[in-house]
């Protein structure tokens, strides 16, 4: 197999630690527009070598959400948005992100989708039954988990909007040169405790991967299965509000889920794992009667 022509495009795991044909084209582009944006400026840079320059929003739930798109709006006003190459996130920084990344021309138009980013998590409801219906979708597919419940029944409720959109889809926005190309970050619980290789999962329009193992496949195949570096079963695309939860890493650190769940910090107490899944099941089970029920 080719590794570097697998990945995107392709139903195969592309091994390789170079960026994806899709962000070689779309940084291209945006390379141009960085370019004028310097220049206007009266900011220096060597012609053939433009700086890339990122973005990087933390973690933290809405606070991180609305603290990233206020940033981004004064970047915007002080015109050195169109400066950045990378918008970079996780958690609520990332639920951000994939709020207005699916505007083709967002960076012209952030003010106008800070308040409708504004509108919907003051004014705006979720929905109990538009929750469990996503929910009991979930249910059918085997890789079925707490996650689902997580996107579906807690993010979704802090957002007040189920995104059902998926994430290639803004292939469009990430190519046209216009806006900074996105990438949204996850934990492996597994690793990052010790910070060891394969922590960091990356997420963009054009590919999911690892970056210290140099693998990567094409991000509308995130979900299905492979195996040898081959997909041997192909799944339902993954839609935002999915991975929202996904993004939002809060399995990552089970000291943190602790003290989300118990509302005190108990990395220094002795309630064990299974009591934290306990919990959470028992809210799942109730809200599992409440869909039967009706």
């Amino acid at each position: 197999m080719d590794a570097e022509a697998a990945g995107q495009g392709t139903d195969k795991v592309r091994f390789s630690k170079s960026l994806s044909k899709g962000e070689k084209v779309s940084t291209a582009f945006r390379k141009e527009k960085i370019k004028e944006a310097l220049d206007a400026l009266g900011i220096p840079y060597d012609w053939d070598t433009v700086p890339n320059i990122a973005v990087m929003g933390s973690g933290g739930g809405l606070r991180a959400t609305i603290a990233l798109c206020g940033t981004l709006v004064e970047l915007k006003n002080q015109n050195i948005l169109d400066c950045i190459m990378y918008l970079a996130g996780v958690s609520g920084s990332a639920w951000c992100m994939s709020s207005i990344c699916k505007t083709e021309n967002w960076t012209e138009r952030l003010k106008e989708l800070e308040k409708h980013q504004r509108e919907t998590l003051t004014e705006s409801q979720w929905n109990f039954e538009t929750a469990a219906n996503a929910l009991m979708k979930a249910t059918n597919d085997e890789n079925y988990s707490l996650t689902d419940f997580w996107s579906y029944f807690i993010v979704y409720q802090m957002l007040n909007e189920l995104d059902e959109s998926t994430l290639p889809e803004q292939r469009r926005s990430s190519e046209n040169g216009k806006n900074p190309y996105p990438i949204y970050a996850a934990l492996n619980n597994m690793s990052y405790k010790g910070n060891l290789p394969g922590t960091w999962f990356e997420f963009t329009p054009h590919e999911v991967g690892i970056p210290d193992l140099g693998a990567y496949i094409d991000t509308k195949y995130f979900g299905s299965v492979f195996e040898n570096g081959q997909m041997i079963e192909e799944k339902e695309e993954k839609n935002i509000s999915y991975l929202q939860g996904i993004w939002g890493s809060a399995f990552g650190s089970k000291k943190d889920l602790k003290k989300q769940l118990y509302g005190i910090d108990l990395s220094e107490s002795r309630i064990i794992d299974y009591q934290i899944f306990a919990l959470v099941s028992l809210r799942v089970m109730y809200i599992g009667l409440r869909i039967f029920a009706n």
